[in-house]
């Protein structure tokens, strides 16, 4: 079994702070803070999509029919139960 010490050189093995190194780590932040830039561009389109904004307007066309629906079933059985009790309050 290897000690401690020589695992841990053998992980350094690359890791030397030379000019490679200094540049591909500089590249490596560029390109994540770039990644970062373009995940938001991107969630910010999503947000704006048109074929979303269709979706979402037909789902509450849907949504408004289904309520006004409901609405009327209300309004039929209240007058249902007016007539046929004749005693229901209004409210």
């Amino acid at each position: 079994m290897k000690s401690y010490n020589e695992q841990i050189d053998l992980a350094n093995e690359g890791r030397e702070d030379n000019e490679e190194r200094k540049e591909l780590m500089e590249r490596y932040g560029q390109l994540k803070q770039r990644i970062a830039v373009n995940n938001n561009e991107l969630e910010v389109c999503a947000k704006n999509d048109p074929e979303r904004y269709k979706r979402i307007k037909a789902q509450l066309v849907d949504k408004a029919k289904k309520v006004s629906d409901i609405t009327d079933d209300i309004m039929m059985i209240k007058k249902w139960m007016k007539n046929s009790n004749g005693n229901l309050d209004d409210n």
